[in-house]
């Protein structure tokens, strides 16, 4: 698919038919990121003046510090923006590091173009906006749930918030989760082999089963 068949299908432009779409990227200086998976595409300070959409694949956002701990913020998957917070502000720089979770393509959006409409005002250009308010707001709300899924002292207690907010997500008992299992332990603040140990041991109490990313809760 070429850049604008891929805008018409994603979260950002729904309710826009295609040629508002078009109308809008003509008007907005846009660009298009290839990356490939692990590339760094922003790094914590960078001072953006774009909005982020994944168009395909997807892009994580993470911490790392002076030591080398690193801390998984969240994924941004196909049709999710990032670093609209940032950028809307205007004078924030990037608290996180962008990386290619994969080989992705993201288009960055102008942020003066998307939040000033032009003389016209036109339809598809107020619905762009409620469309990004929308899902900022998801976002928002992911995060909460985050630091929800995290706050127990202990690994158990981090598990189980995190794996039953993903039974009420998801709607039954067996879960393909978003996440490998490095990637689960950074998003729970926690160390890999302390994560996996205590995995062992919910299973062995016949809590759980689970093969790589697909969990069955009993």
């Amino acid at each position: 698919m070429n850049d604008r068949s891929d805008c018409t299908e994603i979260p950002l432009f729904a309710h826009i038919s295609p040629k508002e779409v078009q109308k809008m990227l003509d008007c907005f200086q846009n660009r298009v990121l290839n990356g490939k998976k692990g590339q760094l595409l922003f790094v914590n300070g960078t001072l953006l003046q774009e909005v982020g959409v994944v168009l395909t694949g997807s892009v994580r956002l993470e911490n790392n510090d002076l030591w080398g701990n690193r801390s998984l913020i969240g994924i941004a998957e196909e049709g999710a923006l990032f670093a609209e917070s940032y950028t809307l502000l205007g004078d924030c720089p990037l608290l996180v590091d962008v990386v290619a979770n994969e080989d992705c393509r993201v288009l960055m959006l102008k942020t003066e173009k998307l939040m000033n409409p032009c003389c016209r005002v036109c339809e598809g250009h107020v619905q762009l906006i409620k469309n990004m308010l929308l899902l900022s707001s998801r976002k928002n709300i992911a995060l909460s749930e985050r630091m929800l899924d995290s706050s127990p002292k202990s690994v158990r207690g981090r598990v189980m918030s995190y794996l039953s907010r993903e039974v009420a997500r998801q709607g039954c008992g067996r879960l393909v989760l978003p996440f490998d299992r490095q990637q689960m332990a950074d998003y729970l603040n926690l160390d890999r082999s302390a994560l996996s140990k205590e995995l062992s041991r919910m299973k062995a109490d016949g809590l759980l089963r689970y093969h790589k990313n697909v969990f069955e809760v009993l």
